[in-house]
């Protein structure tokens, strides 16, 4: 045996990581709260269908997922609707996550043990170091703890300061999203264009709703905003959503209830002796869109290879930070990028968004790729076209250039992350990199 490693929550990047520790001879103990079948959501979101051919899983069995229909973007006044084509290779399956999790549960309870009803109370640390995981009040030693527990970990909060990670997210970092799919209403007209309808900081307010027209004959319907989603805004929310979409039963079919999700750029620091995080306890979610599963199972597949493939001391920090680099070159600093301006977005000024959609300075091709967590680039050509559409509203244009060579500017240095461990240099390149998004 090669040492043991406790994984904490039955997320998809802690499942893909178990499955190739305890293949390459480690002891792997998955310590899940929930009960067994009771894994994940009773809902289905968006996964990208080239993660599972990279790596080298199968799909689930066809009966539980569809391929997603285009995007109709409503702008924030109301008035205009943008809807986008998306590219035939680039389009997302909407696939049930309880059939995708159990699939991973059955790969990795062939190499690793699975405790259910098993809560993570704490960490155990001494002499300053995390040296295993409190679960259901006794301890569980172990050489290494994967952290796969969520956007509001307890065990993330409780690391020592040395470690320089973020305890918690701000304020503004999270979304809190009521999920419900209902019955679509008797009687009502089934959309031919808009079946899947997402409305920009809905209500002039810091979030985003849809109403998606499902396959099923249901209608998948969201209200999230930042920071928090009481009653009240989330009852106005739907209220709205229901007068302009007459499809929208009385019915709750599934879901019904208010999750949480990290909506930030991935920590500028997820490892640290004897810890890692992955998933949303690493903040690994496109932040423009909250959609983390793909982005989840690769680093778990990082964070896998890097800990089978080490020839010496292979859970060690001088091993554990290649991990880091790995998730920060691949998709990291992108998504660094897209937490910039999606901070905009939030707090820019709704007639200023709804001038930008409805005169298609913001146009079709750009909203596709934000769907899909890509970044605008744009040539010469592109800044000209848009100051001939946008010309009467010049100073915001050159507002949003400025944010645009922000959004670079970040990226780039992101890129720039210390490829070997070293404490001074890393120190200074995370201090720089939260310093320049939180600005």
């Amino acid at each position: 045996m090669k040492g043991k490693i406790a994984i904490v929550g039955a997320g998809h990047g802690g499942l893909v990581a178990a499955h190739i520790l305890g293949r390459h001879g480690y002891k792997v103990d998955i310590f899940e709260k929930n009960k067994q079948g009771e894994v994940s959501y009773d809902w289905h979101d968006d996964v990208t269908p080239h993660v599972f051919t990279r790596l080298n899983i199968p799909l689930p069995d066809s009966k539980h997922y569809f391929w997603k229909r285009d995007w109709s973007f409503v702008t924030p006044d109301g008035k205009s609707i943008i809807r986008i084509y998306q590219d035939k290779e680039k389009v997302d399956l909407s696939m049930e996550r309880r059939p995708l999790v159990e699939l991973l549960l059955a790969r990795a309870a062939e190499r690793a043990s699975i405790h259910y009803e098993a809560r993570a109370e704490g960490l155990v640390i001494k002499d300053k170091r995390v040296r295993g995981v409190i679960v259901n009040g006794e301890e569980v030693l172990a050489d290494l703890v994967i952290d796969s527990s969520g956007v509001h970990s307890v065990l993330r909060e409780q690391l020592p300061e040395e470690y320089r990670i973020q305890r918690r997210p701000r304020e503004e970092e999270v979304f809190y999203a009521y999920r419900a799919f209902y019955n679509r209403r008797p009687g009502s007209k089934v959309p031919e264009q808009h079946t899947n309808k997402a409305y920009l900081k809905h209500l002039g307010e810091e979030g985003i709703s849809w109403c998606i027209y499902d396959p099923s004959d249901t209608v998948n319907v969201l209200v999230g905003r930042t920071r928090r989603l009481d009653e009240e805004t989330l009852q106005r929310g739907l209220q709205a959503l229901r007068e302009d979409n007459e499809i929208i039963g009385d019915q709750v079919l599934r879901g019904g209830f208010v999750v949480a999700i990290p909506i930030r750029y991935p920590l500028s620091r997820m490892v640290g002796p004897g810890y890692v995080a992955v998933g949303d306890s690493a903040f690994m979610t496109i932040p423009l869109l909250g959609s983390g599963i793909a982005t989840s199972m690769t680093a778990g597949h990082i964070l896998g290879e890097v800990i089978a493939g080490a020839p010496e001391k292979p859970l060690e920090m001088e091993n554990l930070w290649r991990y880091q680099v790995r998730v920060m070159t691949e998709f990291g600093a992108n998504n660094a990028g897209v937490d910039v301006l999606k901070r905009w977005l939030l707090t820019a000024d709704n007639d200023d968004i709804s001038y930008l959609m409805s005169h298609k300075v913001v146009d079709g091709n750009d909203l596709k790729k934000l769907a899909v967590g890509e970044l605008i680039q744009l040539t010469p050509l592109d800044m000209l076209h848009k100051v001939s559409v946008g010309y009467r509203r010049l100073g915001l244009l050159l507002k949003v250039n400025r944010v645009l060579m922000k959004v670079n500017k970040v990226k780039r240095h992101a890129l720039n992350i210390p490829p070997a461990y070293d404490e001074a240099r890393i120190q200074a390149w995370q201090d720089k990199l939260d310093r320049l998004v939180n600005s």
